[in-house]
């Protein structure tokens, strides 16, 4: 409807006041030109006359179309601009075409947003509703509802109901909700105001809700649509009405509530609004979101009796949305079937939707029945992509599968399309797959092809070279690795030091650290991520000691970085508990409490097991502050424990130990520890009975 209006507007009237020239113009060769189909011509022509307002007009779709060229209407309105001042029907134009050709719509929003203002020309409604449809759907440019609604639409005398929709959808934000309540009273006060609260301006209305989350002003739009008797049959089309069910919907399962949703479609059902696909997809996603089995069933037999017509949308999202519910309702097998026979039934599918029922397959370790639906999407003409390509091959390498890696490995070497060696991600998958799957030397082989056919590899390809030098343990060939990147000029990424960190770690490697603080301090200095850090502070605390572990960190934070987290501090205290450094734990685990974290229960295990040389009163009044603050002791906790030397121990710490057990119905049938518990009871009554 909009696009007729403004092709209406573009070729037949003009608005009063600022098109009176086009009215008195001389004979446009141009027009006559593409009258007779001669569009390189009439580009000609336009070319010694710029300043034809209506020629350009009708050029700029004629080049997007005709010649595929939405350069060449970008550069004839750009001309056109340079010799004339444009007009509201010229913007129109060029707005219009990016949007049919589905080409440089952002380019044409700024554009037209630009002259518009600059040229101060007065705009038509269908020119403001086109950009703020363009904005809201191509991209968003921030404020434009704001300053089309103040500047240009509070002095119009009329407006209509596809603009005041379009202006609602240019607003996303929570701190927006006041700003579309002003706009809704408003369109109040305008004669015709029935009119413009029709479907499309509530479904507007509720998908803004959807996307703030702004349920309370979602249930009050839903009272104005109970006003406004737009559900009473035979008020509204109703393919509108299914539109507005469907955002409806959105905007409860959006919204975290679910069945209350599912209450408002029951409402609907009774007033005969027929759901469409796009219903039905929300409708799933719903019974998901509420995880109700009762609600899973009524719109799987609804779905069943009443199946949705696809024409005019696309099927991917009810099918994927359909496979979602299944898979959450009846498991991966029946999902499957179901999915099978739906396909065989001629519904279409797409590649989304192969990707996503192969991936649950993945997910759930099947890797020949991921590999059977792959080779039936290929077969039936469905040309993977990168991302299922990648997801194929992460599984693969997950589950060490050598075999079906290589497979997909010569399914992309097929492809007609060599985009996808191209592509990082892939070399990254692929190299990684043969790293776990067949080792270091067959990754290398691989790696070192790539470099022949002159393929670039940037760092993170590196990184998985690392990766299986760390899986290896193989502590030389990841520095004679990192020489050879070095040569490269490729310089590491903190993937690639913190996997260095952890293999020096892991291999007490210590001839290496001058090289890897160097390294580091050379290519990063204070600039660390969260990962990186909790890395070194484990090195540092096994290979140099707590207390160099402990310095690192101050330094760290000094420097400003804000990535320790309390997984960092948690490694200092680990190795307080093999050293035994009581001094050093308390004074870490005060700086943990200083700096607000929330202990885990690893954490107070580690502070226990610091001080278990100091007798079990010690240890059991730091168990009794963890119970105290709510923290869940785990075997581990008991363990420590009870791993206290029994000469340091009185029989009440112990039947304290043993009603701390009683408490825990998880732990209090453990065997293992209920046997060290009476054995260490009977050691001490023993011992007391000798003294």
């Amino acid at each position: 409807m909009l696009l007729n209006l403004i092709r209406t507007q573009t070729c037949v009237r003009y608005p009063p006041g600022f098109a009176c020239r086009r009215q008195h113009m001389d004979h446009s060769l141009v027009l006559d030109l593409l009258a007779q189909g001669k569009v390189k011509a009439a580009k000609d022509a336009f070319e010694n006359n710029p300043t034809d307002l209506h020629g350009v007009t009708q050029l700029i779709p004629a080049l997007a179309k005709r010649e595929k060229n939405i350069h060449a209407s970008f550069a004839a309105y750009r001309k056109c601009v340079e010799h004339t001042d444009p007009d509201a029907v010229l913007l129109s134009s060029l707005l219009e075409t990016c949007r049919n050709e589905k080409k440089g719509v952002r380019e044409a929003v700024e554009l037209v947003w630009r002259d518009l203002r600059k040229f101060q020309i007065t705009p038509t409604l269908p020119l403001l509703t086109a950009i703020l449809q363009a904005s809201s759907s191509s991209v968003y440019l921030e404020g434009i509802g704001h300053e089309i609604y103040h500047r240009y639409l509070r002095d119009f005398e009329r407006v209509d109901s596809l603009l005041c929709a379009a202006l609602i959808r240019s607003f996303s934000s929570q701190d927006e909700v006041q700003t579309v309540r002003s706009i809704i009273e408003w369109m109040g006060t305008f004669a015709n105001h029935r009119n413009l609260f029709n479907a499309f301006t509530f479904a507007a209305l509720f998908h803004f809700c959807a996307q703030t989350e702004a349920l309370d002003f979602g249930r009050e739009c839903l009272n104005k649509l109970e006003e406004s008797r737009i559900l009473d049959a035979g008020n509204e089309d109703p393919r509108s009405i299914a539109y507005l069910c469907n955002h409806t919907l959105a905007m409860y399962t959006k919204c975290g509530k679910p069945k209350e949703g599912f209450r408002v479609w029951q409402i609907m059902k009774k007033r005969n609004i027929f759901p469409n696909a796009n219903t039905f997809a929300n409708l799933f996603s719903l019974a998901v979101k509420a995880d109700s089995s009762a609600i899973y069933k009524e719109v799987y037999e609804e779905f069943l009796t009443n199946p949705p017509e696809l024409s005019g949308i696309g099927p991917g999202l009810l099918n994927n949305n359909l496979m979602l519910m299944l898979h959450h309702f009846e498991g991966l097998d029946t999902a499957i079937s179901t999915f099978m026979d739906y396909k065989a039934n001629g519904a279409k599918f797409t590649l989304e939707n192969w990707t996503l029922v192969i991936a649950y397959c993945t997910q759930s370790k099947n890797m020949d029945k991921a590999m059977e639906l792959l080779d039936k999407a290929r077969s039936e003409g469905i040309e993977p992509d990168n991302f299922l390509y990648q997801t194929m091959l992460d599984a693969c390498s997950e589950a060490r599968d050598l075999k079906n890696g290589r497979t997909i490995h010569r399914y992309i070497l097929q492809t007609k399309s060599t985009s996808h060696l191209r592509t990082e991600a892939i070399r990254v998958a692929l190299l990684r797959m043969y790293a776990v799957c067949d080792g270091f030397e067959r990754a290398m082989l691989l790696f070192k092809d790539w470099k022949r056919q002159g393929k670039e590899s940037r760092a993170s390809v590196w990184s998985v070279l690392f990766e299986a030098c760390l899986q290896e343990r193989n502590v030389e060939q990841a520095f004679a690795l990192l020489e050879s990147m070095q040569a490269e000029s490729v310089k590491p990424n903190q993937r690639i030091c913190e996997y260095l960190a952890i293999l020096v770690g892991q291999t007490r490697s210590l001839s290496y650290m001058p090289v890897l603080e160097q390294m580091i301090e050379k290519e990063f200095g204070g600039k660390m991520d969260e990962a990186f850090i909790n890395a070194m502070s484990t090195l540092y605390s096994h290979c140099k000691g707590p207390d160099v572990a402990y310095q690192y960190l101050l330094n760290v934070t000094r420097k400003g970085c804000k990535h320790v987290r309390l997984t960092a501090w948690n490694s200092v205290l680990h190795g307080c508990s093999e050293t035994k450094d009581t001094a050093l734990a308390r004074v870490v685990f005060k700086e943990i409490q200083k700096r607000r974290f929330v202990p885990l229960v690893s954490s107070w295990n580690y502070y226990m097991k610091a001080h278990t040389q100091e007798g079990m009163e010690a240890v059991l009044s730091i168990f009794e502050a963890m119970v105290k603050n709510k923290i869940e002791p785990t075997r581990v906790s008991f363990d420590v424990l009870l791993s206290v030397d029994k000469s340091k121990c009185t029989i009440a710490e112990l039947k304290r130990i043993e009603n701390h057990l009683g408490e825990h119905r998880y732990l209090s049938s453990n065997k293992r520890l209920l046997r060290k518990l009476a054995w260490m009871i009977s050691r001490v009554e023993h011992a007391n009975l000798s003294a």
